[in-house]
């Protein structure tokens, strides 16, 4: 499955807005495996600035924050802890 051209540039454009979040959390001190307690809190802050509802806009910050360089792991357990992402899934 692929994006639509109007996804791509929405997704390419929040992975650009949160790459220095990742930046300063990467460079943080570690407080948890991969920062996620960390990601959880940007995620959140993030969606707050997203219109909508649902999911869909925590997933999307979620693959932004892994394309600006954060480390999967810690953004799926982030998700994960939110209640976003269900063991099954990975």
């Amino acid at each position: 499955m692929s994006l639509s051209p109007e996804a791509t540039k929405v997704l390419s454009e929040i992975t650009e807005a949160v790459r220095p979040l990742v930046a300063l959390v990467e460079a943080a001190p570690k407080t948890t495996r991969d920062n996620y307690a960390e990601y959880i809190a940007v995620i959140d802050r993030c969606a707050s600035m997203l219109p909508g509802d649902g999911p869909t806009k925590h997933h999307t910050i979620g693959v932004a924050l892994i394309r600006a360089g954060a480390p999967a792991r810690g953004i799926l357990d982030a998700l994960r802890t939110m209640g976003y992402l269900n063991s099954e899934c990975i």
